[in-house]
């Protein structure tokens, strides 16, 4: 499910992985979507004589429309993916979607609108992704001389921006939370994030009580959890999780049958 979860996101979102290496090809951004959520169930629950329709309206209830970056895409599969699928369980997310600022705001210099990464439906909180190459630090360390002033400069602004837009996001009831690469790619941050989340919820008024814990909190299930991500990212080892992970399933599978065959014989 998680990986067909990742191609619903890139089918409706506005970009593209490259076709023979979609973990670490180069990625194409600002397209337009080949489809939608609503046109690929409507699509589905038409074919009629085709296998199993079950299993792609299941996992398209975990994918949304316009996400605008492959990480946006696995960072949201995570996030919404039912713990039994090594996701989190936090329910159906919106991708990009605008939010307004207040015209009393706008006189006084704000932007005229904002837009946060992910959002949990029905529920004040949100997420922003900022990557690696967010913060052009490296600029600062190619300038010298004059030239250096300035990519401080930009550099700050853009941090200064990233603040003001949580804090004005915040402002218009979506209390956003920082993501980085690291909270995806270090062992365990992931499950942090999500710990902060679901008390964020709590102190918002929103408790977590019907919300997973004890899955989530399971030593077990955190570590399969944390090598599906590993085997999802874009970094070389990926495909290395990747097969660890069939191969774990395949000896499971096994397993199971054998027992099966033991007790029916």
């Amino acid at each position: 499910m998680p990986v067909h979860a990742l191609l619903g996101y890139e089918l409706c979102g506005t970009f593209s992985r490259d076709p023979l290496r979609p973990r670490t090809g180069d990625v194409t951004l600002d397209l337009s979507p080949l489809t939608s959520v609503e046109r690929i169930e409507r699509f589905v629950r038409s074919c009629r004589y085709c296998g199993d329709t079950r299993q792609a309206l299941a996992t398209l209830a975990y994918v949304a429309d316009n996400a605008w970056s492959p990480m946006e895409d696995l960072l949201a599969t995570m996030l919404s993916l039912p713990v039994g699928e090594l996701g989190y369980g936090l329910g159906p997310v919106t991708i990009n979607a605008r939010h307004y600022t207040a015209s009393y705001l706008v006189e006084r210099g704000c932007p005229a609108s904002r837009v946060p990464d992910i959002e949990l439906v029905g529920l004040p909180l949100g997420f922003n992704y900022d990557g690696r190459l967010h913060l052009d630090l490296a600029s600062i360390a190619k300038a010298d001389g004059p030239h250096v002033e300035t990519a401080v400069r930009q550099v700050r602004e853009k941090y200064l921006d990233d603040l003001r837009r949580n804090r004005e996001l915040t402002a218009m009831g979506v209390v956003t939370l920082p993501v980085t690469s690291e909270d995806l790619f270090r062992e365990g941050r992931c499950d942090a994030l999500v710990f902060e989340a679901l008390s964020a919820l709590g102190a918002l008024g929103f408790p977590a009580s019907d919300r997973p814990w004890g899955a989530l909190a399971s030593r077990v299930v955190s570590r399969r959890r944390q090598e599906l991500l590993w085997s999802l990212l874009p970094w070389a080892e990926a495909p290395l999780w990747a097969r660890e992970l069939l191969d774990r399933e395949k000896a499971a599978f096994a397993k199971a049958r054998l027992t099966e065959e033991v007790i029916a014989g």
